[in-house]
Order: C-alpha cells, then structure tokens, then sequence
C-alpha cells in the first residue's frame, strides 16, 4: 500500500507540522474552510486546490494574490507534484513528501536555506521535526494579553507605592521646616 502523501512545512511559523494529503480535493488558504488553513496575511483565503487522482497528485492555483510557486517557478497551469518539491504559498514553504523512494529530488536548496538534497526526505522530515520548534498554540494571543494586563498592574501599584513613599517623605520635610528654634539658655558670666 503506498503512502500518504503530505506537506511538511518548512517556514518558521508551523515549522515541521504536517498535512496529510488523505482526500481526494484539497483547498489550501487562509479561510478556516478550507482543508488547511494558513492564517497569514499573505495567504489569500483561497489560494490553491490540490487533486488527487490515484498516485498522482495536481496542484493549481485558485487566483491567489500573491501566486503559488513549485520550486521557485510560478504556477501557471496545473502540475503534477513530485516527492520532494517544494511548494510556496504566500509566506509558507511546504515540502511535498510522497515517500516514494524511486523519485530523486530536483531542488537542492530551498529560500529558508534548507539543503534537502544532502539527504533523504524522510532524513530531511525527521530533522524538520526535531528542529526544536513547536507549532504556535491558538490560545497565545489571550495569554499575551493576561501578560500585558499583569506587567501594566504592577507598574500602577508600584507607582502608588512610589507615590506614598514621596508623599510622606515631602511631608516629614515640610513638618521639620517648621518646629521653632529652642533659644539656649542664657549663661552667666560671673
């Protein structure tokens, strides 16, 4: 039975996961309908279909803003993909891995500078894999924000501090400034 084909991400933001090419019609953009969703900016929300037809899997642009580009070239037309192309979407490079050994490799290095031709694709995934980065959780932006609201609380309750602590020394002064000199005792001479 031959594998699943998949895209393995190869650009920092979602560096290393992977999208199994399991249906037969898969959209790619940056609506959360479509099949896999890239939210990013430069991703128009529909931006590319990919086919399946037995072994062979198509890809064609939809009308993207920004284009769709298959090792550097740009898609034009649909095209069939071959185990180890690289495939460009808006800001994203995506690896396409069909595991197919008898396939050979025509890029050598990708625009994220990974050199894919020094080894396998299956090397190449598993490196991309453990290259220590973790795919951005979608609760992020709330915990940034808890963050931001903490930092911005205890700067309020140190400048009260601050505050109180001027207060009462600007107070100790004005208090001193008035106590009256006592007058030394008048010595004798005698």
């Amino acid at each position: 039975m031959p594998a699943i084909p998949k895209f393995v991400v190869l650009s920092e933001q979602l560096r290393g996961q992977m999208f199994e090419l399991k249906q037969d019609e898969i959209t790619i953009g940056r609506s959360d309908e479509r099949t896999i969703c890239l939210k990013d900016p430069t991703v128009s929300t529909l931006h590319c279909k990919v086919t399946r037809n037995g072994d062979k899997v198509m890809i064609a642009d939809a009308g993207s803003t920004n284009g769709t580009k298959v090792n550097g070239a740009p898609l034009t037309e649909e095209r069939e993909l071959q185990n180890g192309d690289i495939v460009r979407i808006g800001a994203f490079e995506l690896l396409y891995d069909s595991e197919d050994k008898t396939m050979t490799m025509s890029i050598q290095k990708t625009q994220t500078g990974i050199d894919i031709n020094a080894a396998s694709t299956t090397q190449t995934i598993k490196s991309v894999a453990n290259s220590g980065f973790t795919e951005r959780k979608q609760g992020s932006g709330l915990s940034n924000k808890l963050m931001i609201i903490i930092v911005v609380l205890l700067a309020l309750i140190f400048l009260a501090i601050l505050g109180l602590f001027v207060k009462s020394f600007m107070d100790s002064q004005n208090s001193n400034a008035f106590i009256p000199a006592q007058e030394a005792p008048a010595t004798r001479i005698v």
